[in-house]
């Protein structure tokens, strides 16, 4: 069994030990402040035990019932999240009933091996991911001549006529988030799909502006059609959000954003680009994804563990009713979970 305690360091070392660790994003002590802005109360924790572990975890009480959210998944060694480490959460939390789900964005098959295998931890019925990832591999910095010679017909198409639309692009860690919740306004139109709003993009502002930044297009009025965001750390970025206005389509904007998002990740040494996940039902965000020169990424995904097996089906049922078709358009389970 292992000894779990609650970190008592600064967030410098603890960033640091993600960098060193080649940890996920959301591991960072900036995220856990973004989920703040949520009312997520945050937990971090470390275990000394041979292998080392820490891991920050996520965690709100509805009702009676503790949910806990790993985002990311641990920090250094998977194999001390045993029942010490359940135990630890339950006991600090003071929790009677209680739901822990890990989202693990690592490839490690160690990990993979280690939740499949445990008698504790079970992949969920229902998943918010297919633990598929498109990930985009960045030339060397000196040979940016053929940045896309892996993309798709239709991709270069759809690039060659984005050139001939006179857009302007905007890089910058500081956006007009006017601008880019009037974009989201106008994919809303267009797909019926709860988008990020105002309050959303002022909290990244508050608490990630180190780390992430943005493109944006606009067109020779001024106007602002489309906008991509991306989360950099080290040598990787993740793609974090994107959005297309019904005019930013007609100009193909979204694929010209791509182009220049690109080359300043290549300035800035970046060698890996996650751009998010593929989802089945999601054709057409797929098609771009891939379309760009993008591989299939599988990652380890989402495992759970609950101590009542009835409210573990009652929650996976809730997770299945709320990415249908007919209320994904609510995005209920981003406001919980991003």
């Amino acid at each position: 069994m292992t000894s779990w305690e609650v970190y008592s360091g600064s967030d410098e070392d603890w960033n640091q030990n993600v960098c060193n660790k080649n940890a996920h994003y959301r591991q960072l002590t900036s995220w856990g402040n973004l989920k703040k802005k949520k009312n997520w109360k945050i937990l971090r924790l470390k275990c000394t035990n041979g292998e080392t572990t820490s891991i920050q975890i996520f965690y709100k009480k509805f009702f009676f019932i503790n949910f806990f959210y790993c985002a990311g998944g641990p920090i250094g060694s998977i194999k001390n999240l045993d029942e010490s480490f359940i135990n630890f959460l339950k006991k600090h939390t003071n929790s009677k009933v209680y739901y822990i789900r890990i989202d693990d964005g690592s490839s490690d098959l160690d990990n993979l091996e280690f939740l499949e295998n445990s008698k504790l931890w079970n992949r969920p019925k229902f998943r918010m991911n297919e633990a598929k990832s498109a990930f985009f591999e960045l030339p060397d910095r000196y040979n940016m001549n053929d940045l896309f010679k892996n993309s798709s017909r239709d991709f270069k198409y759809s690039l060659k006529r984005s050139k001939k639309k006179n857009l302007t692009y905007i890089y910058t860690n500081n956006p007009d988030s006017n601008h880019l919740a009037e974009i989201s306004i106008g994919m809303f139109k267009k797909k019926k799909i709860k988008m990020m709003e105002y309050q959303d993009f002022e909290n990244f502002k508050l608490t990630l502006k180190n780390n992430m930044y943005y493109i944006i297009a606009y067109d020779e009025e001024q106007n602002p059609l489309a906008y991509r965001a991306v989360l950099i750390l080290k040598n990787k970025a993740w793609d974090i959000a994107a959005a297309t206005s019904l005019r930013g389509r007609k100009n193909f904007a979204g694929f010209g954003i791509f182009e220049e998002l690109i080359k300043n990740l290549v300035k800035l040494s970046v060698k890996k680009f996650n751009l998010g996940s593929l989802i089945t039902e999601n054709e057409g965000v797929n098609s771009f994804k891939l379309g760009t020169g993008a591989k299939e990424l599988l990652y380890v995904g989402e495992f759970e563990y609950c101590n009542l097996k009835f409210l573990k089906k009652m929650i996976n049922l809730f997770i299945a009713f709320t990415l249908s078709k007919r209320f994904i358009r609510f995005n209920i389970l981003r406001r919980l979970y991003f």
